[in-house]
């Protein structure tokens, strides 16, 4: 066996393809390491053809940057890993996760940043990574608070918006909100993140619900603004004389759109002085509040007197 490595290489690949299994050429392709030298350009393309670059996943996961680079000049194709839900999300972030076969995010959860750039910098079309899969493994580095691969996939372009259209599609903004990132949150906004044109809740809103002022009073100052009347409804149903006053410091209250909402929600909360506040801003009271029950088979009307006087009642 010594000797076959002084056969000729056309000879090898005809040995080689008559073997049965992976595990069988890659036994073969051990015997001495002139064969390895000769023949691992073969196995690589053998993985490929046959096992769906599935060494490619293995190289990743263990950091075996040399590999991963082999089987990227055998013309495997990092974007054939792609998932649907990475392309458009229909379920959470971290249950996506659990879907997924991403060589990038394999590389990057075992801190492999070697194997990682590799894939990276690799720029043959046949072979790069899609957007998408940059997307997942940048909400993964928002959620896991690596900034340093943040930074990194920034700078190779990852999407800041979110995957789809879905209400729960999460732009990188809506993740470090959600993940309470806050100190990624200038940097994403300095690379242009901002919320999903269908994200709910909106990042701002989130961070209402979540109490994070400061990430509360970056936004507005950055010209973010709410897409629907629920956190201002729930400043009004708290009571958040706080965040109330954010939103006056930022011209932000927007009566004419979310306005008699929350009015309506300070009465029925019995927050009459917050009720008043909003009128002055702008909150029409002489208009109705409709509102169904949780099957939408009834709907009720309510005026401003007929709220306070139902929250007397109470």
């Amino acid at each position: 066996m010594t000797q076959l490595d002084q056969l000729p290489l056309e000879l090898l690949c005809l040995i080689v393809r008559g073997l049965p299994s992976e595990r069988d050429i890659n036994a073969f392709v051990q015997t001495n390491q002139n064969l390895y030298r000769l023949l691992h350009f073969f196995l690589c393309q053998h993985n490929i053809q046959f096992h769906q670059s599935s060494a490619l996943l293995w190289a990743a996961k263990n950091g075996y940057t040399d590999l991963a680079k082999r089987l990227l000049n055998a013309e495997a194709n990092i974007a054939a890993f792609e998932s649907p839900a990475e392309i458009a999300h229909t379920i959470d972030t971290r249950d996506l996760l659990k879907e997924v076969e991403n060589p990038l995010l394999y590389a990057a959860q075992g801190g492999h940043l070697g194997t990682l750039n590799s894939m990276l910098s690799e720029a043959q079309s046949d072979r790069v990574c899609s957007l998408a899969q940059l997307r997942t493994v940048l909400h993964w580095a928002i959620r896991s608070r690596d900034n340093q691969l943040v930074e990194l996939m920034i700078k190779n372009n990852a999407p800041l918006d979110p995957a789809g259209d879905a209400r729960w599609a999460l732009s990188a903004l809506g993740v470090a909100v959600a993940s309470l990132n806050d100190f990624i949150i200038p940097r994403l906004r300095e690379a242009g993140a901002k919320s999903g044109h269908s994200e709910s809740p909106s990042p701002l809103a989130n961070a209402i619900f979540t109490n994070q002022r400061p990430v509360v009073e970056l936004l507005l100052k950055q010209g973010e603004r709410l897409s629907s009347d629920g956190a201002l409804m729930h400043i009004a149903r708290k009571n958040d004389k706080d965040l109330y006053q954010l939103w006056i410091k930022y011209d932000a209250l927007e009566m004419d759109v979310f306005g008699t909402q929350a009015m309506f929600s300070a009465i029925i909360h019995g927050h009459y002085d917050m009720a008043e506040s909003l009128i002055e801003k702008g909150a029409d009271p002489n208009l109705d509040w409709q509102f169904s029950t949780r099957d939408h088979k009834d709907w009720f009307f309510y005026s401003t007197i007929g709220s306070a006087s139902g929250t007397l009642k109470l």
